[in-house]
């Protein structure tokens, strides 16, 4: 149990890091941590050139600086199977662009990847 402290810890330091590095966002609805519910507007129903999936996703921008207009956003992944029993994890992605959508490619082999290059 002495690694909890720690992993907590790191955690916390990857969040404070990736709130202070965020661009601001303008012109999106920003989900705030209140008591109102918007899991039926953030809720995707279909992705274009995507299979249809068994398992629920949601998307979407959750604010951590209104005044500053910045938000995070975030793609929620319901468990697959016993989705009220299982922990929530939060994984938050370093680098650009397609670093943070090739690990989506890892992680949830259900959507396929196509990637267009301009020259």
């Amino acid at each position: 149990m002495d690694s909890v402290p720690k992993v907590t810890m790191i955690l916390i330091s990857v969040v404070l890091f990736a709130l202070s590095s965020v661009n601001p966002v303008v012109s999106i609805r920003h989900w705030r941590f209140s008591g109102q519910s918007l899991a039926g507007e953030h809720l995707v129903t279909n992705l274009p050139g995507q299979p249809d999936v068994s398992f629920k996703h949601y998307a979407g921008y959750v604010t951590v600086n209104e005044q500053n207009g910045r938000a995070l956003f975030y793609w929620f992944y319901e468990a697959t199977t016993h989705p009220d029993k299982k922990p929530l994890v939060l994984w938050l992605n370093g680098g650009k662009n397609i670093a943070v959508i090739s690990s989506l490619d890892r992680q949830r082999p259900s959507f396929s990847l196509c990637f267009f290059r301009s020259t």
